[in-house]
């Protein structure tokens, strides 16, 4: 619920900030770079403020996507805005950018590849193959407590038998 609120405001922020550096800022900069710079920072704002609502919604337990999202778009978008705002005293701020853009870069990565490496729950656990069936790995069986069946991180492989 939280990276839903933020995806939302980071998004109507980005609406906000964008139609500041096209109308306000342009009578307070006069250099046509930086105001590229602004249009630049609030464009991937909101592309990346989409992308974390689509990724709470796809992915909700990817928290790294999200995490990388959020923290991307304010270092990126944010450290662009205070370059652009005021170059000598954000002057620091320089090298916040491309390690923004690298967590950006991380969250697509991550949205990507996160959710399908497996995770140990009750949901991927298998029975632990019979005493004698051939496997191709070793099991680690956890112990049972009660006379159900053990269950193991490891699926039987009948590859095999004939």
């Amino acid at each position: 619920m939280a990276f839903w609120m933020t995806g939302c405001l980071y998004g109507a922020s980005s609406v906000m900030l964008g139609a500041f550096g096209a109308h306000g800022l342009k009578s307070r900069i006069s250099d046509p770079a930086r105001i590229a710079n602004w249009g630049t920072a609030a464009h991937y704002q909101l592309i990346h403020s989409v992308a974390l609502l689509v990724a709470e919604q796809a992915a909700p337990k990817n928290i790294w996507a999200k995490s990388l999202f959020t923290v991307g778009m304010t270092m990126f978008s944010g450290s662009i805005y205070c370059l652009v705002l005021d170059p000598q005293r954000f002057k620091f701020m320089g090298p916040v950018t491309p390690l923004g853009g690298v967590c950006l870069i991380g969250g697509w990565v991550a949205l990507a590849f996160v959710e399908r490496l497996p995770t140990i729950s009750p949901k991927n656990l298998v029975p632990a193959p019979q005493p004698g069936a051939p496997t191709i790995f070793s099991t680690i069986s956890t112990p049972s407590l009660t006379s159900t069946p053990q269950w193991s991180l490891t699926r039987q492989c009948n590859c095999f038998s004939a």
